[in-house]
C-alpha cells in the first residue's frame, strides 16, 4: 500500500510540475527578432462563374518577427495585417507554418529575410514572397 501511494504522489508531483511548464523560446531566435521592411510581391487566383482569374501586386510592409516559444517564430505582415507561425532552427531556416497555408524555401540569411508563402482553399490561392533587411534601432 505504502508503494502504491508513494507511486501515486511522485506521479501527480512529476505532473504537477511539467504541467506548469511553459517552452521558453530557444536562445538562438533572439538573433533574427526584430523588424524588417520588406517588398512583396505576391498574385491571388480567383475562380468565379465567369472563369478564372490572376490579380498580381506589389507591396512595402514591416514584418515583426517574435519568438514565442521554444522554437516557434511568429511573423506579422503589418501592411495586411496576416501573421505566421514558423518553426525554426538553428540555422534560420523556418517552415512548417503551424496556423496557415504553406511556407516552403524559407530562411533568415545574417540581416534580411527571405519567406515565401502560399495557402487557399476552394476558389482561390494566394502566393506571396517578401524580401526585406532588418531595421536597426
Amino acid at each position: 500500500m505504502k508503494k502504491i501511494t508513494l507511486t501515486l504522489v511522485t506521479t501527480l508531483v512529476i505532473l504537477f510540475f511539467f504541467s506548469g511548464c511553459e517552452k521558453i523560446p530557444k536562445p538562438y531566435l533572439k538573433k533574427w527578432t526584430g523588424t524588417y521592411e520588406c517588398e512583396v510581391n505576391g498574385s491571388t487566383w480567383y475562380l468565379d462563374h465567369d472563369g478564372g482569374y490572376t490579380e498580381y501586386y506589389t507591396y512595402q510592409t514591416e514584418v515583426t518577427v517574435t519568438a514565442k516559444m521554444d522554437s516557434i517564430l511568429l511573423i506579422c505582415d503589418t501592411e495586411k495585417d496576416d501573421s505566421y507561425e514558423v518553426k525554426a532552427n538553428k540555422l534560420g531556416n523556418f517552415s512548417a507554418p503551424l496556423n496557415h497555408g504553406g511556407i516552403g524555401g524559407t530562411f533568415f540569411e545574417k540581416d534580411s529575410i527571405k519567406m515565401s508563402i502560399g495557402y487557399g482553399m476552394q476558389g482561390f490561392f494566394v502566393s506571396k514572397t517578401f524580401k526585406g533587411k532588418k531595421i536597426k534601432k
